[in-house]
């Protein structure tokens, strides 16, 4: 160092020794420094004029400890000095004029030699204290510090404390130079020390470990700032993540959760995030324990659903972590909330069950209607089997009895042919009288079968409207103790015949509420005796002791009181003095009830259940009485859809008892104090009502043209009949009765022919040629060339243009007893309408009936 300094002011360093051997007067050795005085001599770059005036004291002294150092190396001049550093620093550093170093010293000619060496490269800053240090450290940026480690005031190493202890000074390079040779500052272990460089030292070599330090610790300054940057991007990627993120240490305990981990777990975030197992479902924990276990003891990367209490759905992964030794050092993990696409499979799932589950019941539907309709197909089966079965036991009846009268009657006309052959008269024997007995019980025997039929007939097309739900209850207002007695007369020939005794009790409840008429469906009730009486009757007619039917009727305002169908005691209606004609139109309840009591054989108690099934009489019913049940099922529909119900009471060897009630109400004109007047009683006549129904709907369309009257039949002659039937022998059994009933009568065999015999009929009668104009009109609907619709319509067509000048009164023969079809007939223009099969006797009355009013013409 001693002769760097000589060299540096242009000096010489010599040194001389002498030892004991050389010179016995001592020994010793002298080093001798020879500078010029002045500066003319040194380079411009040297000169510093304020040191010139400077007092050099104990600077000068050190001068001279630096320059007596290499007092025994050749003195470089200053020349070559200066090309050296220059040289050096061209080859080999790479400083930056923008670097900056501080050099803190206490010594200004050190601090100025240190300045000299280092002012071509970089900024040279000073300090001559710790404390001044620390202040110019606050404003400028410093790539190294050189400092001195024994300052008065602050030490280096105090120094060097306060600079780590801030962030913006912790990582700049701290080079000591010092003269002092301890140890620890030499070997590194001083913290926060980057290198040292003792006194005496080379400038190449104090240039190359500052070179170094600099560029070491601006890459370490960068890489902090990266790492920083780095860390700050890290932190807002995991803050902004959707999942939670989460760090562990090699216990388990968590270092490290992002916010996104709290709001999907709904853990407080003051809350001790390691109890995150308190949050867990209990349907969860032990997966959330297997998958804590995989990872920590098995070192295994896992992944689960776990369910939270707060009923979120998420997928945890954890991994392990290892250094790069191979050591664990802890886990990381995320949480993503899946509890969306957890819903979402839980709807495609509960769809897809759904979906099972509708086409299990499509299927299990399928099934049922492939039951359904293999039972629907038995039950027509059976249907057509029980009908054809229960019709063809009275056509055997109508053929067997039919051939019996056909032979006593083929006998009566052999016998009465020989007789006038022989020329002699006829006197009736017994035997002949007793065959015309059988006949006429044959002949019987033929209406019953024939009315047995029109019931069979009757209760399946109830049975198809009823299944169908378009059976029609049309209350009309009739007698309904007439009308009970005129049902059960239909039986008093079979009645006779079969020796049964028969009792009606017409009760007392019409008299005591003071009315006649009621308002329910005639047909309807009509067919519900018809149907209870005809099976009292088969299974009376199997009795061999007491033979007798007792039916009953009573009429009440309120319904049963129990469960049963026996009337409540009659009331007197309080209603009927005050009933006003203002009242007319209201209409109040009344309750129609009916018993059958027979004394045949009874039905057993297991029986009973089954009695009202259709097809169904019990095993003790069909195998005794026979017979299908189907006239019984029709029964208990028809009391439903008219607001009551049927029930039986029997006891085996005690006959049985049929009740049932329906609803209907009392008409508004069923006043006892008030007589109706006469023309109300005519427009209440089915036949009167039908032919003005008639009238009204031809002079919708008549304008003001009076419609020709109906011929007045008051004169005394015979009813002149127009027989139109396609069927020859329906046609000639038709005449006969006609023939029979002392009427006269021409024969159609299709609507055309019907047409044309009115036609002529009215030709005749202008003639006044007999017998003339058509008093009744028979008219079937389902014939060939032209039926009885279009005939009809044809023939009130020409009445109503004048072409035939007096009116016809058609009576419209029908199978088909539907409303519709009925209805149908009456809008072609009939007056009334006859459902076959029918009785003559009620057909012959209705054609009086519809000519004992006076005509009308409006």
């Amino acid at each position: 160092m001693s002769q760097e300094l000589v060299v540096l002011h242009g000096g010489e360093l010599s040194v001389s020794s002498r030892s004991n051997q050389d010179n016995v007067d001592g020994s010793g050795s002298t080093f001798t420094v020879k500078i010029p005085q002045g500066h003319a001599h040194l380079p411009d770059s040297l000169i510093h004029d304020s040191y010139e005036h400077k007092t050099r004291g104990s600077s000068s002294n050190e001068m001279e400890y630096w320059m007596g150092a290499e007092a025994g190396q050749a003195t470089p001049s200053l020349a070559s000095t200066d090309d050296e550093g220059e040289s050096t620093a061209s080859s080999t550093l790479f400083f930056q004029k923008d670097d900056t170093i501080l050099v803190i010293d206490d010594n200004e000619d050190m601090r100025g030699y240190v300045r000299k060496i280092f002012s071509p490269y970089l900024t040279v800053l000073e300090a001559r204290s710790g404390f001044e240090a620390l202040s110019i450290i606050k404003l400028q940026r410093l790539n190294a510090i050189l400092c001195d480690v024994m300052m008065p005031g602050m030490s280096g190493l105090e120094l060097l404390a306060k600079l780590r202890e801030e962030k913006r000074t912790k990582l700049v390079p701290v080079i000591f130079v010092t003269a002092s040779d301890d140890d620890n500052l030499i070997s590194g272990k001083v913290e926060g020390v980057v290198d040292c460089v003792t006194k005496p030292f080379r400038v190449r070599d104090l240039l190359a470990r500052v070179h170094l330090q600099v560029q070491l610790g601006k890459r370490r300054i960068n890489l902090e700032e990266e790492f920083e940057v780095r860390s700050r991007e890290l932190q807002v990627l995991t803050d902004l993540s959707p999942v939670g993120i989460f760090r562990t240490n090699v216990t388990g305990q968590l270092t490290y959760v992002n916010p996104t981990w709290y709001q999907i777990i709904n853990i407080p975030t003051e809350a001790d995030r390691d109890d995150w197992l308190d949050y867990v479902h209990p349907s969860s924990t032990q997966d959330a324990l297997r998958m804590w276990r995989a990872c920590f003891k098995e070192f295994k990367m896992t992944s689960m659903r776990l369910r939270w209490k707060s009923d979120t759905w998420t997928h945890v992964c954890i991994s392990p972590l290892f250094a790069p030794d191979e050591v664990f050092a802890g886990a990381f993990g995320t949480v993503t909330d899946i509890t969306d696409q957890h819903q979402a499979e839980e709807a495609r799932i509960a769809l897809a069950e759904e979906k099972e589950h509708i086409a299990a019941l499509k299927a299990k539907d399928a099934e049922e209607q492939r039951l359904l309709e293999v039972e629907r197909r038995r039950a027509q089966e059976l249907l057509i089997d029980v009908t054809s079965h229960e019709l063809r036991q009275p056509v055997s009846a109508i053929i067997q009895n039919a051939e019996v009268v056909r032979t006593n009657m083929k006998g009566m006309r052999d016998l009465l042919q020989d007789c006038r052959k022989r020329n002699v008269s006829y006197a009736p024997t017994d035997r002949v009288l007793t065959e015309l007995e059988e006949d006429l019980q044959a002949m019987e025997s033929i209406t019953q079968c024939g009315l047995a039929q029109a019931r069979i007939a009757n209760d399946v097309l109830s049975l198809s409207r009823i299944q169908l739900n378009v059976l029609p209850i049309i209350p009309t207002e009739f007698d309904i103790r007439r009308e009970t007695g005129q049902i059960l007369m239909v039986f008093r020939n079979e009645l006779m015949s079969k020796d049964i005794n028969f009792q009606l009790d017409l009760g007392r409840g019409a008299d005591i509420l003071g009315c006649k008429t009621v308002n329910t469906d005639r047909s309807r009730f009509a067919q519900i005796i018809t149907n209870l009486m005809s099976n009292a009757i088969r299974f009376t007619d199997m009795s061999t002791d007491v033979r007798e039917i007792q039916v009953s009727l009573e009429i009440a305002l309120d319904p049963p009181l129990d469960d049963t169908c026996a009337p409540p005691p009659i009331l007197p209606r309080a209603t009927t003095a005050s009933h006003s004609p203002e009242s007319d139109s209201d209409s109040v309840a009344v309750y129609i009830y009916v018993s059958v009591k027979d004394s045949g054989p009874g039905l057993k108690k297991d029986d009973l259940a089954l009695l009202f099934q259709r097809f169904q009489q019990g095993s003790n019913a069909h195998h005794v009485f026979g017979g299908s049940g189907l006239g019984l099922f029709v029964c208990r529909q028809l009391c439903g859809l008219m607001g009551g119900r049927i029930e039986v009471e029997s006891e085996v060897g005690k006959g049985a008892t049929f009740r049932f009630f329906i609803r209907g109400s009392l008409p508004g004109a069923s006043r006892p104090a008030r007589e109706a007047p006469a023309s109300a009683r005519l427009r209440r006549s089915p036949s009167v009502h039908s032919r003005t129904s008639g009238v009204s709907r031809t002079s919708a369309n008549s304008g003001s043209r009076p419609l020709p009257e109906t011929p007045n039949l008051r004169l005394r002659r015979p009813l002149h009949v127009l027989i139109t039937e396609d069927n020859k022998i329906n046609r000639t059994v038709l005449a006969r009765q006609m023939k029979h009933a002392g009427f006269t009568y021409s024969l159609a065999s299709n609507g055309l022919e019907a047409v044309h015999a009115i036609e002529a009929a009215h030709a005749a009668e202008k003639s006044e040629t007999f017998p003339g104009m058509f008093d009744v009109v028979l008219m079937d609907m389902e014939m060939p060339v032209m039926d009885g619709f279009t005939a009809m319509r044809e023939i009130r067509k020409r009445e109503f243009n004048g072409t035939f000048n007096m009116r016809s009164f058609i009576i419209a023969l029908t199978g088909n007893a539907r409303l519709e079809q009925v209805q149908s007939a009456r809008d072609a223009g009939a007056d009334d309408v006859m459902i076959k099969p029918y009785q003559i006797e009620s057909l012959i009355a209705k054609m009086q009936a519809g000519h004992q009013l006076p005509s009308t013409s409006s």
